[in-house]
């Protein structure tokens, strides 16, 4: 994924590639002649630009801390319908950006909160 990103920037954008603190990589002066090839080659690799302009709720947090007491299961039930919840709901970025072709599928919860009846 890097040597993509770093190739992208370079024949793309201005040819820097940024790190920043939530573990994501930011590339600037991207055309917008170009956006289609970028975003559908990062796709096509196996990543994802999906909620990277912070117009959606990008990540549910919960501990990874293993106990097993009924508060912490709780916790982390309802931290899995809210990422359920929250999910892109639309096939937009696909139809603009991969011309409609999905790439990937993301089942992340669906299945272990589908007792709750939340869609």
């Amino acid at each position: 994924l890097y040597r993509l990103l770093d190739d992208l920037s370079i024949t793309h954008g201005q040819g820097d590639l940024r790190a920043t603190t939530r573990q994501c990589f930011q590339m600037h002066g991207i055309m917008k002649g170009s956006l289609k090839t970028v975003i559908s080659s990062i796709m096509n690799i196996g990543s994802s630009t999906v909620g990277a302009c912070g117009d959606v709720n990008r990540n549910v947090m919960m501990t990874p801390a293993p106990f097993t007491s009924p508060e912490y299961q709780y916790a982390r039930e309802y931290s899995k319908v809210f990422a359920h919840l929250f999910r892109p709901m639309t096939t937009a970025f696909t139809e603009l950006w991969l011309d409609g072709e999905k790439v990937a599928t993301a089942e992340l919860w669906g299945k272990e909160v589908e007792h709750h009846n939340i869609d």
